[in-house]
Parts: C-alpha cells; sequence; structure tokens
C-alpha cells in the first residue's frame, strides 16, 4: 500500500481507468492534471466527476440498479447536480462501511478516506482523488470476484493465441487454393483464346454431351480392377486433384462448384499439432500488440504471398536458377500455365506432416527428460539401499524353537533356554 500510494494520485486513477477501459480515457482531459483546480474549472471538473462517478457505479451495481441509486444523472439543472452529489457520497459511505465491516481486499483503501459530500463539491486533487482511488479499487475486486478468473492464464493466454493463429493459417490455405483455382480458370481462358486447333474431334459437340462422355469414361476407369475399392477411389481422386481438374469430378451427377470450397475449409477444426508455447504474462503483455497486428492482415494478401513463394520455389525447382538478374528475369515473364496445381496442394500436406513430426519431437524430448529423472531418482534410491547395513536373518532350530528361546508348543510355565532345553 505504502509504496503503490508513492505514486502520483492522478496516474494511479489513469491506471486504473485504462485497466477498466473506461470510455473516455484517451480525451484531452484525462491527463496527469485531471480535476487540478489551476487548469481546469469548477464545471468542467463537476461534469467529469459526474459521468466517471456514474460509470464506476455502473461496473458494480449494474445498469438496472444505478437508476434507483442515481435518478439524476445527467445531470442538466443546478438542483440536479446537488442531488446527485448528496445521493452519491451516501453511496459512497455506505460502500465504505460494508468493505470495513466484511474486512473485504478494499478495506484497505476505504480506512485511509472518508466519503464527504464536501469532498464532491470541490472536485480537486488530495482526499477526492484518494476517493475515487478506492472506488476504482472497489471496482477492480468486485469485477475480479464475479468473473471467471482462469486457473492459469499463462496457459490460458497461450492456448487461444495458438487456437487464433492456427486458424488464420488454415484460412490462410483455403485463400490459397482459391487463388490456384482462380489461376486455372485464366490459363484455360488463355489456351482457348489462344488455340489454334478449330477442327477438334469435340468442337461441335455440346457441353451436356461432353460431360455425359467424361462420366462414362470415369465409370469405364473405375471398373476396371486396379481402380476398384475405397482406397483405390481415393488414390485416383487424389491424382485428379494434383492434376488441377477439379474436386468434384469423381463425383458423377454433381457438377455444382460450391463443393470444392468445402474439401479446402475441412481442416479448420482445432488440430491436435498446434505449438503451444508457454509465455509469461509479463513477455506476453510486450508481444501483444504485434501478434495483432499479424493477426489483422487480411487473408488473401497473405495468401497471395503464400502464392508467390510457391510460384518462386516451382521456379527453383524446374529450373534450378539460384538467385540472380536472371531468375528475376524469369519471375517477371512466368506466364500463368506454368503454375503446376500439384505444388500448392503438396505443400499444404507437407506442412501438416511438419506440424506432425514437430509435435512427436516435442514429445520424445519430454518422454527422454523424464526417463532421465526416473533413473536418476533410481540410482538414488539404490545407492541408499546399499549403504544400509543388512539385518542378520533369523535362524530357527531343529526342534521348533525360535533363537530368541521361546518354544511355539511351550506351555506357559515351561520356560527354555536359548539352545531351545527345557531349564525344569
Amino acid at each position: 500500500m505504502n509504496s503503490v500510494s508513492e505514486l502520483p494520485l492522478p496516474l494511479l486513477l489513469l491506471i486504473h481507468l485504462q485497466i477498466l477501459q473506461y470510455p473516455h480515457v484517451n480525451n484531452e482531459d484525462f491527463d496527469i492534471y485531471i480535476f487540478d483546480a489551476h487548469r481546469h474549472g469548477l464545471r468542467a471538473r463537476t461534469t467529469m466527476m459526474e459521468n466517471l462517478g456514474y460509470w464506476l457505479v455502473v461496473k458494480i451495481e449494474g445498469h438496472k440498479k444505478v437508476k434507483k441509486i442515481l435518478p439524476t444523472y445527467p445531470c442538466i439543472k443546478p438542483l440536479e447536480t446537488t442531488a446527485f452529489r448528496t445521493s452519491f457520497a451516501k453511496y459512497l459511505e455506505g460502500l465504505r462501511q460494508s468493505s470495513i465491516k466484511e474486512n473485504t481486499a478494499a478495506a484497505v483503501w476505504w480506512r485511509e478516506v472518508q466519503a464527504r459530500k464536501s469532498y464532491l463539491e470541490e472536485c480537486s486533487e488530495g482526499k477526492f482523488l484518494r476517493l475515487l482511488l478506492a472506488l476504482s479499487t472497489h471496482v477492480f475486486f468486485t469485477l475480479q470476484s464475479v468473473s471467471n478468473v482462469e486457473p492459469n492464464p499463462e496457459l490460458n493466454y497461450s492456448t487461444r493465441l495458438a487456437f487464433v493463429q492456427a486458424s488464420q493459417r488454415q484460412w490462410v490455405k483455403v485463400a490459397s487454393g482459391l487463388l490456384g483455382r482462380e489461376q486455372r480458370l485464366m490459363d484455360m481462358k488463355a489456351r482457348i483464346l489462344v488455340s489454334t486447333t478449330l477442327n477438334s474431334r469435340y468442337h461441335s459437340t455440346s457441353t451436356p454431351r461432353l460431360i455425359a462422355l467424361r462420366d462414362s469414361k470415369l465409370e469405364d476407369i473405375l471398373s476396371q480392377e486396379n481402380w476398384k475399392g475405397d482406397s483405390a477411389r481415393n488414390a485416383l481422386k487424389f491424382l485428379v486433384t494434383l492434376a488441377g481438374l477439379g474436386f468434384d469430378v469423381l463425383e458423377a451427377g454433381d457438377h455444382r462448384s460450391s463443393d470444392a470450397l468445402s474439401v479446402w475449409t475441412q481442416d479448420l477444426s482445432p488440430q491436435p499439432h498446434w505449438q503451444i508455447v508457454h509465455q509469461l504474462l509479463p513477455v506476453a503483455a510486450a508481444r501483444h500488440p504485434s501478434y495483432i497486428r499479424k493477426l489483422q492482415k487480411p487473408i488473401f494478401r497473405l495468401a497471395e504471398t503464400e502464392f508467390a513463394q510457391t510460384l518462386q520455389s516451382e521456379l527453383k525447382s524446374t529450373y534450378h536458377y539460384e538467385e540472380s538478374h536472371e531468375m528475376t528475369k524469369k519471375m517477371t515473364q512466368l506466364s500463368s500455365s506454368s503454375f503446376n496445381n500439384a505444388v500448392l496442394t503438396l505443400r499444404n500436406y507437407r506442412e501438416t506432416e511438419g506440424y506432425a513430426s514437430a509435435a512427436l519431437e516435442r514429445a520424445l524430448k519430454s518422454v527422454v527428460i523424464e526417463a532421465r529423472g526416473l533413473e536418476e531418482r533410481s540410482n538414488e534410491m539404490r545407492t541408499r539401499s546399499s549403504s544400509k547395513p543388512a539385518r542378520p536373518p533369523q535362524k530357527r532350530t531343529t526342534d521348533g524353537t525360535l533363537a530368541r528361546g521361546i518354544s511355539f508348543w511351550e506351555d506357559k510355565h515351561v520356560i527354555t533356554n536359548a539352545e531351545g532345553r527345557w531349564l525344569f
């Protein structure tokens, strides 16, 4: 309490209002000179006191009860302002007495202040600011008691951050798939426009007839021995996907383009291979703005960047060029027909396998560390057991008595010696 009180009271109040997210805390009036009589007039200070006091009471009591506690807000006439001060002072005094009586966490602040109406009339620094600080501190503990506080805030923050980042990556994959489909449509359009083959075999065939021929050819392929069974059908579907012929080609009789999107969005559910990195709250608070900026980037802008990287990697693997001026020229002269749909599709599978491999590596490291700990504890137990002297085993005599000289079958009045012989 003493270390906190060493800070300037206006600064403490501004910190409280920032944490509580007061709507007008970023206004020009809310600075280090808040409620300073030399900087602000009485009317301005009174208006700030009314707005701030009403908002803090709403945080404690709610919107329904506050109308009964402060019925004259907003104050337009001087009589309403006077009634507001009276009601506000009465409420603060009742809140102060109940907190001190119940010995709550905010009682430390309430014991050092007095809820007097004269403080509300002056609205200046000193005791008035201490009264507002006691009220804002009471709001803190009230909100904390009614909220569901997580037992492990570091884990909660890291888990939610990993969930949002994983969702963003999945949506970027969806957008990349849409860009790939757009690119293939542009390729088809370009080939149709520049095509010189006028006398094609299917040039005069109508579109429904072409679809029927396609379905018939598909049935012939599926009837072969090599393509029977669900696994073979899935393999054929995967090959068609890599070829960029669409995702609904194998669905005979159903030619809706909306089905293609479902293939890309089917992996948007929470994945078990998220990499959850635990961060301390101060570190997480410092990095939080950068996380927010990255998450606020448009999905299609990120997808375009990923799409360009895919094209660049395809060029490198095709032409085996290094980073040079010639490579740059090839990138600028890249036509849409050179894009391979298999590159983007296989890249998504490779990323999934990479996430699974990283998760297995982390699990393996945890197992190795745990095994080392168990081995160390086992060695310590062996060392302690070997250092203790061994107890001599108890021997039995031939006549059924223990070495201590007490027989199991002797009468209670008969006593034997240590060798098991009768004494009388």
